[in-house]
């Protein structure tokens, strides 16, 4: 037997060795009816205390659990709207776009995209850039290069680069590359876009050879008018000087003199003439 429960029965008068008094059974009896009592008393506190336990803890859960939907349903609307705002702005751009995660699977391409490259819906169905590469290669004009170009950027991660892709139907497309980033730093993938210049070059080629042109009329005026000036020169000189010897010998006639103004005004206007052509052909001011 247990010692604690020896020295209970010792106190009540009751041992394995000896008969029990009635009084110390109804004692033990009180005790261990005491005992039951506080035993129901506890049981049926820890009841109420664990009813009350259960029912805070759901509100806080009924609380938590529509808190986060809330949550939840907030950052999935804005993370809708910045979506649509990133379709909207990528449809709205000239310019053929393309997102290329690091395993090679295409994330989005916008529709200039398919069409400067001619790229049926099917391809960008499959999301392969394999496929695509395969579609584009028989477009350009130089494909070797063009692989060895995407080869080295896609091996250097961190490179940005602007070159000029040129197609076998004359077309040209200028191209951006830049690496796409993870909030953390982290590499998602790679940026593709590429530009139309086609009619830019052209007009730029177009405006060169007319300023080539013009520079070449240019040339050639200002040589015109180098020569005419030197007769001009003397003809001006010879003239005045026949007139003051004329003057001078007092033979002039009204008829002669009227001629001489008139030769002298003709020969003012080519003059004029003259500097004008030298003036619009060289910028600099011409000092004697």
């Amino acid at each position: 037997m247990h010692s604690l429960l020896e020295r209970q029965l010792a106190r009540l008068g009751l041992a394995e060795d000896r008969a029990p008094t009635l009084e110390g059974f109804r004692e033990l009896l009180a005790k261990v009816a005491a005992t039951y009592q506080a035993a129901d008393e506890d049981r049926a506190l820890l009841q109420r205390s664990l009813a009350l336990s259960s029912t805070e803890m759901s509100v806080l859960y009924e609380n938590l659990r529509t808190r986060s939907e809330a949550a939840l349903l907030q950052n999935n609307r804005e993370l809708q709207q910045s979506l649509a705002r990133a379709d909207a702005v990528m449809e709205a751009v000239a310019d053929g776009i393309a997102v290329v995660r690091s395993d090679g699977k295409i994330v989005t391409a916008n529709r200039r995209f398919a069409e400067m490259w001619t790229l049926p819906p099917r391809l960008l169905a499959m999301q392969e850039d394999g496929t695509l590469l395969a579609h584009v290669l028989g477009q350009v004009l130089d494909g070797e290069q063009f692989l060895a170009r995407i080869a080295y950027l896609t091996s250097h991660t961190a490179e940005h680069a602007l070159d000029e892709v040129r197609l076998k139907n004359g077309r040209i497309f200028e191209r951006y590359s830049g690496p796409v980033l993870i909030s953390d730093g982290e590499l998602f993938g790679r940026i593709w876009c590429f530009r139309d210049v086609t009619e830019e070059r052209k007009l730029a080629t177009e405006r060169l050879i007319v300023s080539e042109r013009l520079a070449s009329l240019g040339r050639l005026t200002a040589s015109v008018a180098h020569e005419l000036n030197n007769p001009l020169a003397y003809v001006c000189t010879n003239l005045d000087l026949l007139g003051e010897e004329l003057q001078a010998r007092g033979s002039i006639a009204a008829p002669t003199a009227e001629l001489l103004d008139d030769v002298r005004e003709g020969l003012d206007r080519i003059t004029a003439i003259v500097r004008d052509l030298r003036g619009s052909s060289r910028t600099e001011t011409l000092r004697w």
